[in-house]
């Protein structure tokens, strides 16, 4: 009797917290058909718009979990997160995406062939681009002024090309990113306290301190503006 083949060890999983995103999950959700993802969990922050019912409708392979308030973007992540250890604890990496993000083709995967050839980098981020105008750039990686906020690298800009090689950068928007699970699993990923904004600085600080780097590199996403 011959033993069944190896399965092949799950590279990555997706994370995503929604708030009466109706409107933008199908765009996103759909994207990622075929990209290699597993799980997809999706945290739904007590939406209105019944978003929830529309995923476990229409995408009954997405793991969804429903609060019964609106704890915001970090809490909402964090508990994603905790699900995620908890059921998948050999899955690497997770990447972390905005419900209004849609993934090109071979985004993701491309992140985690980063991830697997730079073992000092702890997450990266793609260029993201405008929506509709995707000929214009969201951010190619976050900037830290001293006195603790963040600016925008390339935000409305043209993508002519001047980002498409990786490069170190201070932070990675929370809209979209890739975290070296191990590299978090020492301090946490985010702070329930920040809610939503700048929760995505303090964690790459985090990383940063315990010696990781950042990265933003080509393989694009869209976020509608």
């Amino acid at each position: 009797m011959h033993n069944p083949p190896p399965q092949p060890r799950t590279r990555f999983a997706v994370l995503i917290v929604s708030f009466n995103s109706r409107d933008d999950l199908p765009r996103l959700l759909d994207s990622l058909a075929g990209c290699g993802a597993e799980p997809i969990i999706l945290v739904d922050n007590a939406s209105t718009d019944d978003s929830a019912e529309l995923v476990r409708q229409r995408y009954p392979h997405v793991e969804l979990f429903q609060q019964d308030e609106n704890r915001g973007f970090a809490a909402g992540n964090n508990v994603g997160y905790a699900h995620l250890r908890a059921r998948w604890p050999d899955v690497p990496y997770v990447a972390l995406l905005n419900p209004d993000t849609v993934v090109e083709p071979g985004a993701l995967g491309a992140m985690a062939d980063h991830l697997d050839t730079h073992p000092h980098v702890a997450c990266v981020q793609p260029k993201i681009l405008m929506h509709p105008d995707t000929r214009r750039i969201n951010t190619a990686g976050n900037w830290s002024h001293y006195l603790g906020f963040g600016g925008v690298t390339g935000c409305d800009e043209p993508d002519d090309g001047r980002f498409d090689e990786p490069r170190a950068i201070d932070f990675a928007s929370g809209a979209a990113m890739m975290l070296r699970i191990a590299a978090v699993e020492p301090v946490g990923l985010f702070d329930d306290a920040f809610f939503m904004y700048l929760e995505d600085a303090e964690l790459s600080w985090k990383l940063r301190l315990t010696g990781h780097e950042g990265v933003s590199l080509r393989p694009a996403l869209v976020r509608p503006r």
